[in-house]
Order: C-alpha cells, then structure tokens, then sequence
C-alpha cells in the first residue's frame, strides 16, 4: 500500500512539474504568486525539470520493486 501511495505521489509530481516545464518553455510562465517573485520564472523552470527528471527516475524505481516482488 504505501508503494501505491508513493508511485501515485511521484506521478503526480512528475505531472505538475512537466506541465510548468513546458509552460515555462513556452514562455507562458510569468512571474507570480506560484513561481516566486524572488526566485524568477527561468529558474522556476530549471527546478521544474529537475523536479520532473527525479520523480521519473523515483518512479521507474518503485515500478521495477514492485514487479520484482
């Protein structure tokens, strides 16, 4: 149960993170109140994709444990 709950987390966060990668990509981002007026929409970007590579990565892993098991 709880590698449910995590692979479902995971995938949650890959999704929201892929979606303001391309945003942000696409020049749709604008600075505000969820990107943060301090950090800036390109940095936003960048740790968006990073958020995006690791919960893929956290998620192939969870997915290979369980059909090891």
């Amino acid at each position: 149960m709880i590698k449910g709950v995590a692979l479902s987390l995971t995938i949650a966060i890959f999704v929201t993170s892929f979606i303001f990668s391309i945003a942000g990509i696409t020049n749709n981002l604008k600075p505000n109140i969820i990107t943060g007026a301090v950090v800036g929409s390109s940095t936003f970007v960048n740790y968006s994709i990073f958020a995006t590579i690791l919960s893929f990565v956290i998620a192939a892993c969870i997915i290979i444990i369980m059909r090891h098991r």
